[in-house]
């Protein structure tokens, strides 16, 4: 993953990962999540900017049980 081999792109990629988010198609937030997992278990500063897409509106969208667990993950 881009974001971990080189940090100073981190807020970009976190961006298009909102960006991802907000399309709210389904398979799209399941491949997201996954990825935002990894991302928020490096840079733990990001958490904040991603608590508004942790609602049961974002957990309806996911359908794949990895995901699921991503997002719960995440929910801490």
């Amino acid at each position: 993953m881009i974001i971990v081999r080189l940090p100073p792109v981190a807020k970009q990629v976190c961006q298009q990962v909102k960006n991802f988010l907000t399309l709210k198609i389904s398979y799209v937030t399941n491949e997201t999540m996954i990825i935002l997992k990894d991302i928020l278990r490096k840079y733990n500063e990001f958490v904040e900017e991603f608590l508004p897409f942790f609602t049961k509106e974002y957990l309806d969208q996911i359908t794949d049980i990895s995901s699921k667990s991503a997002f719960v993950w995440a929910l801490g």
